[in-house]
């Protein structure tokens, strides 16, 4: 129950850190792309 229950958590942590990380990485892109456009 337990190590199952863990499994889980230990899932839906690493889904949203990816998911976070997808944020910030079109973020990132995005702006850099203004700013080239800018320039």
């Amino acid at each position: 129950m337990f190590t199952c229950k863990r499994a889980v958590l230990v899932g839906t942590f690493h889904l949203i850190k990816k998911h976070v990380w997808c944020i910030t990485h079109d973020c990132i892109t995005s702006a850099y792309r203004r700013t080239n456009s800018v320039s």
